[in-house]
């Protein structure tokens, strides 16, 4: 994951407010923030009527969304505090890269957790890893990119067999 000052701005100045225990829960639980503004700002197109019912389904209650939350508080933008995720994420984050399983890297432009320049460090560090641009979009790709998905998928699948 890149530093937290090179994520979107969007991304950048909610990432304190959901990770708040007093404004996050707010923005979260009785906002609906992550499947109403959250989700749709991180993908190029727009979203239906159905597709966007079918996101907040599972989520109409305030304690439902509850995870929503949980969530976003356990990511390890601070990997230098003492936490049982913080270890486990630099374990995974110093064997990853050198472990000899293929990989495979799908990103998109102009991406948000994975951007270009990301995209080049994992292509030229990243022990048998192929790197791929899917296309054009944001966070959520399925939605913008699920056919270019798929066909990177299944074409890198094919070369591993």
């Amino acid at each position: 994951m890149p530093p937290v000052k090179e994520l979107p701005r969007s991304v950048r100045m909610s990432i304190p407010l959901i990770t708040n225990p007093i404004i996050g829960p707010f923005l979260v639980g009785n906002l609906n923030m992550m499947t109403t503004k959250g989700l749709t700002d991180m993908i190029v197109r727009k979203l239906t009527a159905e597709e966007k019912a079918a996101y907040t389904a599972p989520y109409k209650t305030k304690k439902s969304r509850r995870p929503l939350w949980v969530w976003p508080t356990d990511i390890p933008f601070d990997t230098s505090e003492d936490t049982p995720v913080n270890k486990a994420f630099v374990a995974w984050r110093d064997w990853f890269p050198t472990s000899s399983f293929p990989k495979l890297c799908l990103y998109v432009t102009p991406g948000a957790a994975i951007k270009e320049k990301e995209a080049a460090r994992i292509r030229e560090t990243f022990t048998n890893t192929e790197v791929v641009n899917v296309g054009e979009g944001l966070h959520f790709m399925q939605e913008d990119r699920p056919h270019e998905i798929g066909e990177a998928l299944a074409g890198w699948y094919a070369k591993i067999q």
